[in-house]
């Protein structure tokens, strides 16, 4: 697969509208069902110790990285600056606070020598590179691609995975370390750790996904005593019922069932990185 990156896209990306990221001009790869646009994601932090990797950045981003770069092109700043200021911006908006709590959690400030990781997002942002598995905008059926199908199983996102995110591995290096976000940035992870191109000890996984969709899981990795099982259980269960406004609540074996899955995994979680 051919590189592309924001040299390939100037004149695509000054006449873009950057609110409708991903219109024909900026396509990638289109087979009907998963859609690849191109927005400025391809800056590499080459100082970095820790990167941070999400699956693909969604149109949020996609749009926020398309309106800095159209401000630099316009500026008439180099290349290179543009595409740091357009990856930097738009990453992870939205995901920080948590992210830097539950980094927190586990220790990683301790291993980072910095006071907190929140200040990864600022301070010491010099010591982090945020990125992508699959680095270009991605869909499927028009819906932000989630990791289903597996990157390293669709010929095209597996030759991204080759192409672009075994590129980062190889300039990041072996002491880099990596922290996936949801399972198919994990996935695509332990593919690159499968091709020789990272060490398993390079990967911090299992953290739930920083996002508000996944607020239940990052309460229970950030709860200062973790309760036992019953009383979690009886907690949400009494929690759903005072916000339900259903007439048919759903019964408490069913709802309290649930609760135990998410329990037990961050429980797991917890316990891998030494958290009571």
């Amino acid at each position: 697969m051919m590189k592309k990156d924001l040299s390939h896209f100037i004149d695509e990306v000054q006449k873009c509208n950057p609110a409708f990221p991903f219109e024909t001009p900026l396509s990638l790869f289109n087979d009907g069902k998963i859609a690849v646009h191109y927005a400025p994601f391809e800056h590499i932090n080459k100082q970095a110790k820790i990167v941070i990797c999400g699956i693909t950045p969604g149109k949020t981003q996609a749009e926020e990285s398309l309106r800095i770069a159209q401000s630099g092109l316009k500026e008439k700043l180099s290349l290179s600056v543009t595409q740091q200021r357009s990856k930097q911006a738009a990453s992870f908006k939205g995901l920080r606070k948590n992210l830097g709590e539950m980094l927190d959690k586990i220790g990683l400030h301790q291993r980072l020598s910095i006071r907190s990781c929140d200040e990864l997002f600022d301070k010491h942002s010099a010591i982090v590179h945020y990125t992508s598995a699959v680095r270009y905008p991605t869909t499927i059926n028009g819906k932000d691609y989630s990791g289903t199908p597996k990157a390293s199983r669709h010929p095209f996102l597996k030759q991204m995975l080759d192409t672009y995110l075994a590129e980062e591995t190889e300039v990041l290096g072996n002491d880099c370390l990596w922290v996936p976000l949801g399972k198919g940035a994990t996935d695509a992870l332990e593919y690159m750790v499968s091709q020789g191109m990272l060490h398993k000890n390079q990967l911090i996984k299992g953290l739930p996904h920083p996002s508000g969709a996944n607020a239940e899981s990052v309460a229970l990795m950030l709860e200062m005593h973790y309760p036992s099982l019953e009383e979690y259980q009886d907690a949400m269960y009494q929690k759903y019922l005072r916000s339900t406004k259903s007439d048919k609540p759903q019964s408490e074996e069913k709802y309290k069932s649930a609760r135990r899955s998410r329990w037990e995994n961050i429980a797991k979680v917890r316990s891998f990185y030494g958290i009571e």
